[in-house]
């Protein structure tokens, strides 16, 4: 074994064994060096401080188009990330795919490159009959039925969105006229559930979705904002 491929191990084993040392691994790769994440592809300075997080790259590609100057930075993996401005700021919009490890990994990324802000415009099922079609959904915590969210806090630990954050979707639906409902949403990783869509076994619960308790999780461990927003159409929110 070459003396490279011995150093390579032992640091390897360092990192496992030692999160400190993890940490300043880490702080060195981005922060010193400026590399790329490896899943985002993307390194600090190409995004924004506030980052839209949606499922699906193209819809990614849509989203972007409510941007001033929007670029195409980067496409790797499910993780699709466009560029612009908004009123003057720096903003993203990024993919993360379907599920909390997807999107735990892209919201991590995200914020070790200078994310500080998370609005997830997701999709899930609707699990409240007083959701029509049309309203907007905006939650204010999600009810932690996935596995994802447990390798960051133990359950006990709740998946909140940041209440000013979400307070500026309310006020926000309330000056553009927009019906809206303020709840919580269901986190599971199971899309078929056939429980999916009971309220009655999750009192208060407008919607089932895959990743909005792993993305909360995941940026409050962070210390990042969060919040998440959707639409009820027929079938489902979105």
């Amino acid at each position: 074994m070459s003396i490279g491929e011995k150093l390579t191990n032992k640091m390897f084993k360092w990192a496992v064994l030692y999160p400190g040392f993890r940490k300043f691994i880490n702080w060195a790769y981005t922060d010193m060096m400026k590399m790329p994440q490896y899943h985002i592809g993307m390194a600090p300075g190409q995004i924004g401080p506030y980052v839209l997080l949606v499922d699906d790259p193209q819809d990614a590609e849509k989203a972007a188009t409510l941007l001033d100057s929007p670029q195409a930075i980067a496409w790797h993996r499910e993780y699709r990330t466009f560029t612009g401005t908004l009123d003057g700021a720096k903003v993203s919009v990024t993919s993360v795919g379907i599920g909390g490890p997807s999107a735990a990994i892209g919201v991590h990324e995200l914020a070790a490159i200078g994310a500080k802000a998370f609005l997830y415009l997701g999709c899930g099922l609707a699990a409240s009959r007083e959701v029509k079609p049309g309203e907007m959904l905006i939650a204010k915590g999600a009810v932690r039925d996935e596995g994802t969210g447990l390798q960051y806090a133990p359950l006990a630990f709740p998946a909140i969105a940041d209440l000013r954050l979400a307070d500026c979707l309310r006020r926000a639906c309330v000056e553009g006229s927009l019906p809206y409902h303020v709840g919580l949403t269901r986190s599971t990783d199971a899309y078929y559930n056939i429980g999916a869509d009971q309220a009655g076994h999750f009192p208060h619960t407008l919607c089932s979705d895959l990743n909005t308790a792993a993305i909360f999780i995941t940026a409050s461990g962070s210390a990042r904002e969060r919040a998440r927003c959707c639409r009820r159409q027929n079938g489902c929110s979105r």
